[in-house]
């Protein structure tokens, strides 16, 4: 039997984050049914809220505040955003990624400290993208050498780091302008 105790919420659950109060968990769920979130309260251990959502991943970030959900827009090459207040999700904005000749995939999400920029990989186009959440433009993207899984934001706020599935390698970037630093096998 698993130890600790279960919630069963939607199928494929592929990420969780935690909201910056701690109160909830939200899990986007992305198998064979329509995608959703589930809003998880972590006191009672009970699911507070389901959304069934158009399309998502496994990029899920909250802002620092906690009054922002973003989620990876997958294949519709975007980023979606969503207001949250006590464990509810509603949509509110889209983000469009810039068009790329073939196939893309919006994957990882981090969000900057500052809660000012988000950074977006995308799988099939291979690419990091930051989005300044004011005035939700894309100010920067750069190619990456290989398929990226996420990206991480340093607790410095300082660097961004890619991983990177098709390269065996993790990258870092600068933030505010996404200069290529360094790379590290794995």
């Amino acid at each position: 039997a698993p130890a600790g105790r279960q919630l069963r919420v939607g199928t494929l659950p592929l990420n969780i984050v935690l909201s910056p109060d701690g109160r909830y968990a939200v899990i986007t769920n992305n198998g064979v049914n329509r995608p959703s979130f589930s809003v998880v309260d972590i006191a009672s251990w009970t699911i507070k809220s389901t959304t069934t959502i158009e399309m998502a991943w496994l990029g899920l970030a909250f802002s620092p505040d906690g009054t922002k959900l973003y989620s990876s827009g997958a294949g519709q090459n975007n980023v979606q955003e969503y207001t949250f207040a006590d464990g509810t999700i509603a949509r509110a904005r889209t983000f469009a990624l810039p068009p790329v000749a073939d196939e893309s995939f919006a994957g990882g999400l981090a969000i900057s400290r500052d809660g000012r920029t988000l950074f977006v990989t995308r799988l099939f186009a291979m690419t990091l993208s930051a989005i300044d959440l004011g005035s939700g433009a894309v100010t920067a993207t750069v190619p990456l050498k290989a398929e990226p899984y996420t990206a991480v934001v340093s607790p410095d706020g300082r660097s961004v780091f890619v991983s990177l599935w098709g390269g065996a390698v993790v990258q870092q970037f600068t933030a505010d302008s996404l200069t290529l630093v360094t790379e590290m096998a794995t």
